[in-house]
């Protein structure tokens, strides 16, 4: 009992101290905001001046999990814990569709300006996030930029970087493949390239039988490029034979780090470069 009273202790100081924030000015920009969602962070980095940014989440801080690490690493790291979120006195919470329901909830109880944002999983769900959250930040200005910049280089991409029409396979551990609306084929097509399992009617992340990749026979496999070293069960199915054959009867294969492709934001433009860059020298 004497935890729990600490524990609820803590979150009545921190809603005490939310509520005597100053929000700032009418159309300021946004000051002191917390992201506890990965994506979320992703987005703040390519839209906010950095004085805005009160903490991200611990989870950014890792190069294995995202591409902006050393950036990520120059602010605060959140667990995302309520009480820890309202100790910060924010202006603004960026939360995703998958934070927890009850973190969610006594936020909104508690009376913290909280977004919740929905998943993108594609180039025009991105944009329009992009700015949706730059309105709430009031960075409109930069959030316009990082659109325009994001599609110079997809433009850039297609003309300096051209590829032969290819089907194209993402594997990773568990058989599990990458279908039709996931980030991985919004990659894959935005490369120029086709998609195999959304041709075999896969929708979202699903699970596909040895023997009917083999039936496939994709051009490209794009094998996750952590599960590829991982020493677990579930990536044995990337080491197994029957794959290898496959590539020596012509299919190619590629690695992807998963921290390309697992956020929608300006920098999934990295993972059409790598997938481009990776086909270029498997042909030369």
């Amino acid at each position: 009992m004497a935890g729990r009273a600490t524990g609820m202790g803590r979150i009545a100081a921190a809603a005490i101290a939310l509520a005597a924030a100053s929000t700032g000015a009418a159309g300021a920009p946004t000051q002191r905001i917390v992201s506890i969602n990965m994506c979320a962070d992703a987005l703040l980095l390519a839209l906010a001046e950095p004085a805005q940014i009160a903490a991200l989440t611990a989870l950014s801080h890792d190069p294995r999990n995202f591409s902006r690490a050393d950036e990520a690493a120059r602010f605060p790291a959140t667990a995302g814990r309520a009480e820890d979120v309202l100790a910060l006195a924010p202006g603004l919470v960026l939360a995703s569709a998958f934070t927890a329901p009850a973190t969610v909830s006594l936020l909104r109880r508690l009376g913290a300006p909280l977004r919740q944002l929905p998943v993108a999983s594609d180039f025009p769900q991105l944009r329009a996030q992009m700015r949706d959250v730059a309105a709430a930040i009031g960075q409109q200005d930069r959030g316009e930029a990082a659109i325009a910049a994001m599609d110079r280089r997809l433009d850039d991409l297609a003309r300096d970087m051209p590829l032969p029409p290819l089907s194209v396979l993402a594997l990773q551990a568990n058989n599990i493949v990458a279908g039709e609306g996931t980030l991985a084929d919004t990659v894959i097509r935005a490369a120029g390239l086709t998609n195999a399992a959304a041709q075999a009617g896969i929708s979202g992340y699903g699970r596909m039988s040895l023997e009917a990749m083999l039936a496939l026979a994709p051009d490209v496999l794009v094998i996750d490029a952590d599960g590829d070293n991982a020493p677990a069960r579930a990536n044995r199915l990337l080491h197994h034979p029957a794959l290898a054959a496959l590539t020596r009867n012509g299919t190619r294969a590629v690695t992807m780090p998963s921290r390309l492709w697992v956020c929608a934001g300006p920098d999934l433009v990295d993972a059409v470069a790598h997938l481009r860059a990776s086909l270029r020298q498997e042909g030369e």
